[in-house]
Parts: C-alpha cells; sequence; structure tokens
C-alpha cells in the first residue's frame, strides 16, 4: 500500500510542477494584412504564480487578459513577417520564454501604376503594318499581380489602326496602313488591370494616354482645286471662262468656278508646285504665270469658237510629281444688244389626244409649227448660237434648243394653256421673255378614203368628197368621168394622230439608203456588162487626139466629108457642135463643152451602134466598098499595124495600151524618108519598142491642147 502510494505521487510531481509555467495555443501564425488594430494573435495560459510578458516589438503586441493582440493594421507590402518574444515570469524572474511567429498575407489592396500618365510617339504614315512603334509600356502593381492590358481610344475607328501584341505585352504595333491625309493624330486609351475579369472583386485598373502623330511622307502628285474627293484621289472638273474676239484682256482671266490654283498632295509636306500650258495653245495667245497660276493673254483672239487649253501642275523638288485640269475658253462676240423676242405673244394651236412629241402648229399658218425666236442684233443672221429656251408655267409642254414646241402630256379635251418662254444668253446671262398661248382643239376622227370611179359618156366629171366635215361635190362637164370619195378608216388628216417629225425623217433617211443602194447596183451591173465597150471607145477617141498636126486636121475634114458620102455606122461623130476649126486650121475646143459631155455622148452613141458580134476592135467594111477602087474609104480603126503610106489609122494592140501612129503620107515626087512629124511615135519590129509604148491612155486623153473625138 505505502508502495503504491509513493508511486502516484512521483507521476503527480512533474505534472504539478508543469502547471506552475506559461504557454500560447499557437505559436506560428498567418494574419491578413490590413487587419483592424486589437486583432487576436493567439491566446496564452498561466499558471497562478506566473505572468507571461512581451518582451520585443512592443510596439506590434500586447497583452490583455489572456490575448495576445496586434497594436496596427499589418502591411503585406511592407512587411511579409512579424515575431514576438513573450517572457513568462514567476516571482519577476523569467522562467521560460516563448515566441509567437506571425506570417503576413498578401491582399489585393493597390492598383497597377503606370510609370507616366502620357506617352507620346511620331510615326510615319508609310510605316509597314505589325511594326511596333515604340517599347512596351508597362504598369506596376505592388502586390505583384499579372497585369491584363486593353488598347481604346476616343474614335474607335482610327483606333483601330494600332493594336497590342498581346493581352499581357503592351507593345503598340501597326495594324492598318496610314493616310496622313484620313488620320493626321490618332489618340489612344492604355488600360491596365490587375484581375482578368473586370467583374472580379476586388480589381484595380490604371490608365496611360497614348498620343500619336502621323507624319506626311511625299507619296502623292499635286491636286487642282475644287475638287470632288474619289477616294484616294481628288478630281478636279476644270476652269471655264470668256474672252470677245479682237480684244485683249488686261490681266489675269477670271476663272470659273475658281482662281486656278494646286496645292501639293501630301499636304504636310505642301511643296512649292508651277503651271505651265502643255496643250491647246495655238497661236500662243494665252500665257500662264509660272508660280501663281495667273492666265493671260499675250495677243487678241481673232477666231470665235472654243480655246481649251491644257494646264499642268508640277512640284518644284520632284517633276514626276503633277497633275492636268483644262482651262476651256470660249471666244464669243462682242455684246452689245441683248435677245430679244421676235413677238411679246405667240399663238399656236394643238389637238386633244395629240401624241407626246407632237408639234404645236402656228394659228397664223397651220401647216407650219410654232417657232419662238429671240434675235441678238450682236449677230449678221441675229442667230446667237448661245441662246437656249425655257418653259416657265406650262406644264404639257417642252421646246426645243431652236425653240419648236412640243408637247409632253395627253391633253383630253379643249381648252387653253398660257405659259412664259424664257430665252437666256448662256454667254452673257442676259434674259428675254414672251407669252405663248396655245389652244387645244377638239380631235378630228381618224378616217380612210376610198374612190369608186364610174363613167357615164357624155355626162361630165362629177366628183364628190366626203369626210367628218361634210361633203363636197364637183361637176366637170363633157369628160364622162364621176368620182366618189367616201369616209373610211385609216388616213390620218391634220390634227389626228399624224406623224411627228422624227417618224417622216427616220422614214426619209431609210429609203435615202435604199435609193443609195440602187444607185450603186446599177452602176455595178453598168460596170460588168458595158464596161470594156466604154474602155474600148474611150481609147480610140484618145487616139484620134493625139494627131494635132495640120495634117491630122485636114485629115479629120476628109474623114468628115467621107463620112458625108458613105456614111459608116462604125464610125460616131461626137458633139459636133463643140468642134470649131481656128484660122490656121487648128482644132479649138468649145469653152462650154467639158470632156465629161463629150464622153457621156460617145458612151451614148457606143451603145447605139455596137456591133452584133460584140467584138469593138472588129473592122466593119463600109458600105459601097470596092475592092478595085483604090480611094475607097478606110477605116481608122483597127487592130493591126500597117505601114501605108498617106494611111492613117488608130490601132490598138491586145496586149497593151493604145497608141496613135500617123504614117505621113508621100507626095508624088517625094521619096519617104521615114521620119514622122514631131510629137509621134514611130513603131519598130522591136519588142523594146513595144514595151515603150505609153500605158497611159488617161493621161494623153487629158492634155489641155486635144480634144478627145470618135
Amino acid at each position: 500500500m505505502g508502495s503504491i502510494l509513493a508511486l502516484i505521487i512521483l507521476l503527480f510531481i512533474p505534472i504539478g510542477c508543469m502547471a506552475q509555467e506559461c504557454r500560447v495555443d499557437q505559436d506560428r501564425v498567418q494574419i491578413a494584412e490590413n487587419n483592424d488594430p486589437g486583432y487576436v494573435v493567439t491566446t496564452i495560459h498561466t499558471d497562478p504564480d506566473y505572468t507571461m510578458i512581451v518582451f520585443d516589438n512592443i510596439e506590434w503586441f500586447e497583452i490583455k487578459g489572456t490575448e495576445l493582440l496586434l497594436k496596427k493594421s499589418l502591411d503585406y507590402e511592407n512587411q511579409t513577417t512579424l515575431d514576438v518574444a513573450l517572457h513568462c515570469r514567476r516571482n519577476d524572474a523569467t522562467v521560460k520564454i516563448t515566441r509567437v511567429y506571425v506570417t503576413v498575407l498578401n491582399v489585393n489592396d493597390n492598383p497597377p501604376m503606370f510609370q507616366k500618365s502620357t506617352y507620346d510617339f511620331n510615326v510615319l504614315e508609310d510605316t509597314k503594318v505589325n511594326t511596333a512603334i515604340g517599347e512596351a509600356i508597362e504598369a506596376q502593381d505592388l502586390d505583384l499581380d499579372t497585369i491584363f492590358y486593353v488598347l481604346t481610344g476616343p474614335d474607335q475607328a482610327a483606333a483601330d489602326h494600332f493594336r497590342l501584341t498581346a493581352i499581357n505585352n503592351p507593345v503598340i504595333l501597326v495594324n492598318q496602313p496610314l493616310d496622313y491625309d484620313k488620320y493626321n493624330y490618332i489618340q489612344l486609351i492604355l488600360t491596365a488591370r490587375d484581375t482578368q475579369s473586370e467583374t472580379a472583386t476586388p480589381s484595380y485598373t490604371a490608365t496611360a494616354t497614348i498620343n500619336i502623330k502621323i507624319l506626311d511622307v511625299d507619296n502623292k502628285p499635286p491636286q487642282f482645286l475644287p475638287c470632288r474627293n474619289l477616294g484616294d484621289i481628288c478630281l478636279n472638273d476644270g476652269y471655264t471662262t470668256k474672252v470677245t474676239r479682237t480684244e485683249k484682256v488686261t490681266g489675269a482671266l477670271v476663272l470659273n468656278p475658281a482662281p486656278l490654283y494646286a496645292i501639293d498632295g501630301d499636304t504636310g509636306i505642301n511643296a512649292a508646285i508651277v503651271y505651265s500650258i502643255v496643250n491647246g495653245n495655238t497661236g500662243g495667245i494665252f500665257d500662264v504665270e509660272r508660280v501663281s497660276g495667273n492666265i493671260t493673254m499675250t495677243k487678241a483672239a481673232d477666231t470665235l469658237g472654243i480655246v481649251l487649253l491644257q494646264i499642268m501642275a508640277a512640284q518644284v523638288d520632284d517633276g514626276r510629281k503633277y497633275a492636268l485640269t483644262t482651262v476651256q475658253i470660249d471666244v464669243v462676240e462682242k455684246n452689245n444688244n441683248p435677245p430679244t423676242f421676235e413677238k411679246k405673244n405667240y399663238l399656236g394651236t394643238i389637238q386633244a389626244q395629240s401624241a407626246i412629241g407632237t408639234f404645236v402648229t402656228d394659228s397664223s399658218s397651220p401647216n407650219k409649227p410654232l417657232r419662238v425666236f429671240a434675235a441678238d442684233e450682236d449677230f449678221a443672221d441675229k442667230l446667237n448660237p448661245y441662246i437656249t429656251y425655257v418653259i416657265q408655267g406650262g406644264p404639257g409642254f417642252t421646246v426645243s434648243r431652236d425653240g419648236y414646241i412640243t408637247n409632253n402630256a395627253l391633253f383630253d379635251s379643249p381648252a387653253t394653256i398660257t405659259f412664259s418662254v424664257r430665252a437666256r444668253d448662256t454667254t452673257t446671262g442676259e434674259e428675254d421673255f414672251t407669252d405663248v398661248e396655245v389652244e387645244i382643239t377638239p380631235s378630228v376622227p381618224t378616217t380612210t378614203v376610198s374612190t369608186t370611179t364610174s363613167t357615164t359618156p357624155g355626162q361630165g366629171t362629177t366628183t364628190t368628197t366626203t369626210s367628218g366635215s361634210g361633203t363636197t361635190t364637183t361637176t366637170t362637164p363633157g369628160t364622162g368621168t364621176t368620182t366618189t370619195t367616201t369616209p373610211g378608216t385609216g388616213e390620218t388628216g391634220p390634227g389626228g394622230d399624224g406623224y411627228t417629225a422624227t417618224d417622216m425623217a427616220a422614214l426619209g433617211a431609210t429609203l435615202g439608203v435604199l435609193l443609195a443602194l440602187c444607185l450603186v447596183g446599177l452602176g455595178f451591173l453598168i460596170h460588168k456588162q458595158y464596161g470594156d465597150q466604154i474602155r474600148n471607145r474611150m481609147s480610140k477617141s484618145s487616139g484620134d487626139d493625139l494627131g494635132g498636126s495640120e495634117d491630122r486636121t485636114e485629115q479629120l475634114i476628109d474623114d468628115d466629108d467621107d463620112a458625108d458620102d458613105n456614111p459608116d455606122p462604125g464610125l460616131v461623130e461626137v458633139m459636133p457642135a463643140s468642134i470649131s476649126y481656128d484660122v490656121d486650121n487648128s482644132i479649138s475646143k468649145d469653152p462650154f463643152v467639158t470632156d465629161y459631155l463629150v464622153l457621156g455622148a460617145a458612151a451614148a452613141n457606143l451603145f447605139a451602134n455596137e456591133n452584133p458580134s460584140n467584138s469593138p476592135h472588129a473592122e466593119k467594111p463600109e458600105e459601097g466598098f470596092d475592092p478595085d477602087d483604090k480611094k475607097e474609104v478606110k477605116s481608122i480603126l483597127t487592130k493591126e499595124f500597117k505601114d501605108d503610106p498617106g494611111y492613117k489609122s488608130v490601132w490598138f494592140r491586145e496586149d497593151a495600151s493604145p497608141e496613135v501612129v500617123v504614117i505621113e503620107g508621100v507626095e508624088e515626087g517625094e521619096a519617104d524618108d521615114g521620119e514622122t512629124e514631131e510629137g509621134y511615135n514611130q513603131e519598130d519590129d522591136d519588142d523594146d519598142d513595144e514595151d515603150q509604148l505609153s500605158p497611159n491612155f488617161l493621161e494623153m486623153n487629158n492634155d489641155s491642147n486635144n480634144f478627145s473625138q470618135l
């Protein structure tokens, strides 16, 4: 029993000794930053007669009762760990030391921050896509969070020209081709967020402004102003002005719609421009000042019409960059008189139900279309080509440039329509007005007239005409003929649905084309049928013409006498009235009869006397020919060359153009010396001489001193 008690005492004595010391629930604690002051770090326990005190870091910790407390908030960004020594004391003596360790937990309590609030960049407009414009623009976060970036801008269309390399890489790249003339300055907003989701809590952001200045590059030619923007180009429609004939303008011409002016297409560079006239300055009447572009006159224009100058504007530093425009200059007569209508009131008529485009007829002359005309005394014929006509207050009618009035609407019933017509000189702006009154008359029914003729001997002639307006009967005695006309359907009378001027013009043009085709075909058939005969007859005529000597004249006279005695149908006398003989027996031609008339008559006689054999070269014996008679009349037309003294002939080779050879006669007692008169051709048996015969019949026939005769 005593041993058991001793054992119990031995077991409980250590426990009792331990119970007299100090202890804490946790010696390692994790506390989030930004805690409130008085935060409980841990709970402490002390036995009787023992106390626990804070030995160090008394600015951070304190003991109240049985709790170890924080005296102020922790900040992870400044301090990540904290510890404190607790002394356990008894009778003012430290019997034990306990250390408590505090780990500060990070909390997202800081937004990201950029080093600067504004960043500026200069970028050339020809910078290629995907090129970086600078270094990365990063934001810093004290919480060391991952930062996510977004690029936007006040003008999203402009901001789309740039993009970020990645959502976590804030390097800005060119996203679209740049154009200085479209955007020369772009502002971007770069946003940094410490959470990926915008809705996360907590979530902090920071922003920076990105200013990008686009720099112009010299890559566009000049452009004339004003101009119409057509995307990549600006198109100028040209300039106009007018000058008076025979008058020189002093100083620069006033152009419309504005003075001649061009600028560099690269407005950011604005290179200097020079001007020149490259085309249209016939006669050097106009000049352009090289720097200002003012167009002046060097002298007065002497011809009416339009002068179209082509002007070039080029960069001084690069002539390959240029632009062209036109300046239209109207040269007009001096204006001393305004246009004036010949009448102050015009009267016209048109039937109801008339087709659109029908002319209004003149009331004073129903067969003529109504025409308004404004005369201009500045023109010799009073016709100013620059006058235009416009109808005012007259619905249903239009007026042509020549002043003719037509309807452009249908009128159902009779009425009277009054309107005004304005004549305006487009070169001076001067105007005049006249009134037009058009009476809409009832329409006349369309009728077709059929005619029946009966004859009664001895009764005379009776003509009866019936139309929509009544019947007219006319009788002529003694002829025995009666004509009756009754109404039908289909013929268009005046005022009905008549043909317009356009219809008649189309019909006339068609008939004209058909007539021309018929004439061409007829000419072709005549050429095919009679072409050879006409040429042969004309060749013979040319042969006669070549013999121009006195002997030839006498021979022609003798032949004419022989022809009277022994008419030869193969020989044709052409236009005898056109031939006369001078005192020296030379042949002269009537100046009032042309070669063409003679040739035409020859062709007519040719067809009248055509040989049945259809051989134009065949010789035909004359009537009454006697083989034994040595003085018979011989034809001067032959295919064979006859070397017969005293015989004159026109002969034709079948393989060559015609030539005329005159064999001189031999008088009694004279020897033939073989010579021919000057101007005549000789013929040898040599082939070379034959080849040298004149191939051009027409040239011989056109000799001004010879007249073609058959």
